[in-house]
């Protein structure tokens, strides 16, 4: 892609670009959203913006020095909430996020 092109890509035609799905890429919209407006973690504000306002790809976001001790930390803190979860609870939960999935497709057609 040329950079032409990129100054005129929007924010959604980039994260779907990054997660492969319309669906995916809605729910990652929404989280980035949430934490575009979090005063209390700084680091993670800083990098949602970054990415939704185009300053920064997902991914060269989520390696960057900047961002990674922050996004390593939440990420440890939700795998050790993951594991705590009993056999049973993680499959509910699996189960949720399907459906929701499911609801975030909705009109696009996406399977």
């Amino acid at each position: 892609m040329d950079a032409a092109a990129d100054t005129t890509e929007t924010t959604f035609e980039r994260l779907h670009r990054f997660a492969g799905d319309p669906a995916r890429a809605r729910l990652l919209h929404r989280a980035l959203e949430v934490l575009a407006v979090d005063e209390t973690r700084p680091a993670l504000r800083d990098f949602a913006r970054d990415v939704l306002q185009g300053r920064m790809e997902v991914r060269a976001a989520a390696l960057s020095s900047a961002y990674a001790e922050a996004l390593g930390a939440d990420v440890r803190h939700f795998v050790g909430a993951y594991r705590a979860l009993s056999a049973a609870e993680r499959a509910e939960r699996v189960t949720l996020a399907q459906r929701y999935l499911e609801t975030l497709r909705g009109g696009d057609g996406a399977t």
